[in-house]
């Protein structure tokens, strides 16, 4: 409320948020990891195990798996306003679907 007694049109609008379809902001992640490192054991291993439940789970996320020889393995994600975020995921295991 305004003070002359009528509603704000911001607060009208931030409430009406979310009223509509969700919209997933995550658009795409990329997996960067080395066949060979020891660091990369576990993104191995979620490739290997989880990577098709992560698919099915999350339809609207596109997963791209991208081997190269890189001494650290790191989880790409690129959202919906065009941010991109870079997280090093060395030595992680079943945690790399939950992050």
């Amino acid at each position: 409320m305004t003070s002359r007694g009528t509603p704000s049109r911001f607060l009208q609008s931030v409430l009406r948020n979310g009223l509509g379809r969700y919209v997933c902001q995550l658009k795409r992640l990329t997996l960067v990891f080395s066949k060979e490192a020891r660091s990369s054991h576990g993104a191995r291993e979620f490739i290997e195990e989880n990577i098709v439940d992560f698919a099915k789970q999350n339809p609207s996320i596109v997963m791209y798996v991208a081997p190269q020889k890189c001494s650290h393995p790191k989880l790409i994600a690129e959202y919906l306003n065009g941010a991109v975020k870079e997280e090093q995921i060395n030595r992680k295991t079943g945690e790399i679907g939950r992050a």
